[in-house]
């Protein structure tokens, strides 16, 4: 249901850090699979990355830069992606409606910058907290539509605004004006 998003923020030293390489970081360390997987990828990739700045310190102090650069930047994302790997490896084959919302909302404030779309998905579900046990898949399913298609107004501005979408995303909202183009 959750991954990886590039909108992602995590903290170091009371700072937000983006995550501007951890797509080559990744690539690099062919990190697919399991929580496992994820550990020994990114051990590997960190022991590497120190046996080049071994053999760059003396050298070229350029490319001993961008080695320090590389393992500070892999630090950071394994302190942010592996607690969320974990916890995605832990989640249950089948829980109730209650606990999986619980878990992913948690989840969501853990891993994206601004969970409010999705704590507002997972909260309109609230009246089936007592219904299960629903397996993940069934989550799935559930929640990837109603993630894809929500529709965020934009905030307000002093000079006015436009909300740009398809007729079915304009319903329950009330605007001062609306133009429909091709209605004859």
């Amino acid at each position: 249901v959750l991954a990886l998003d590039p909108d992602a923020a995590p903290v170091r030293a009371g700072t937000l850090r983006a995550p501007r390489r951890w797509e080559e970081l990744l690539v690099e360390a062919a990190v697919i699979g399991g929580l496992a997987r994820w550990e020994r990828r990114l051990a590997g990739l960190r022991a590497q990355l120190e046996e080049r700045l071994a053999e760059q310190e003396d050298a070229d102090e350029a490319a001993a830069q961008r080695c320090r650069r590389d393992l500070a930047e892999l630090d950071v994302l394994r302190g942010f992606a592996l607690p969320l790997v974990a916890e995605l490896a832990a989640l249950p084959r089948a829980a109730t409606w209650g606990e999986w919302q619980d878990r992913l909302a948690a989840l969501a404030s853990r891993a994206l910058r601004h969970p409010e779309r999705v704590q507002a998905v997972l909260s309109e579900l609230a009246p089936m907290a007592e219904v299960g046990p629903v397996e993940l898949a069934e989550v799935q399913l559930v929640l990837g539509r109603r993630l894809l298609e929500i529709a965020i107004p934009p905030p307000a501005s002093r000079y006015g605004s436009v909300f740009v979408a398809p007729c079915e995303a304009a319903r329950g909202m009330s605007f001062e004006v609306v133009c429909v183009p091709g209605l004859a």
